[in-house]
């Protein structure tokens, strides 16, 4: 691999306190050749207080202006926090974000139980945007059961004009004593509007 160029996406070094950590980066570039990427920023690592932001280059990554800059984090009434998101061009100008949310009802409380090293109760969530990234529809829910302590690995791989796999990772929840780490995707026949489980 041959490194081409070196640039900042996020300086955290001039960011507020609330978005002084970044981490757990997407790349995706879409079919206008713009690059978008993806990343969680907070206070710290893991914190309940996290979000989503989104950032687009149109000049091979020498530059980036941000375009989208959080996510609702309540989720169906339970407050959250997004730990992850990755970004999926359905067609051109239109594309699917698949995001990692931490249920954060007790904002004190760890990602991981330190004792049984489960984790809080965690969902896929997906929303849609018509205009590249600049505004997003409602969050819904992408099941994954029956695993449980999920979190997604990647950004949504397509392998035909119609069929694609969203990977992700299982673990188990906060009290769970005994879990199965195993690496897992979920296929789609429909271009990621549906997901079905299929054994690897």
């Amino acid at each position: 691999m041959e490194i081409l160029g070196r640039g900042i996406v996020h300086d955290a070094r001039t960011a507020p306190f609330s978005k002084r950590c970044a981490a757990f980066t997407g790349l995706t570039q879409t079919s206008d050749g713009a690059l978008l990427c993806s990343f969680k920023v907070g206070p710290a690592k893991l914190s309940a207080g996290d979000n989503i932001h989104i950032v687009r280059s149109t000049d091979a990554g020498r530059t980036w202006q941000p375009i989208s800059t959080g996510f609702p984090t309540a989720f169906a009434g339970t407050p959250g926090s997004f730990t992850s998101a990755y970004l999926f061009e359905r067609e051109p100008g239109k594309l699917l974000a698949s995001l990692v949310w931490v249920d954060r009802s007790n904002p004190e409380l760890p990602l991981a139980n330190p004792e049984t090293m489960g984790l809080l109760p965690m969902k896929c969530l997906a929303a849609e945007s018509e205009n590249g990234g600049a505004t997003w529809g409602p969050l819904r829910e992408v099941s994954l059961a029956p695993h449980r302590g999920n979190a997604l690995t990647c950004e949504i791989i397509r392998l035909d004009d119609a069929r694609c796999v969203l990977p992700y990772e299982s673990w188990k929840d906060w009290d769970d004593l005994e879990g199965e780490q195993a690496a897992r995707v979920r296929a789609s026949e429909d271009n990621g509007k549906t997901l079905s489980l299929i054994h690897i």
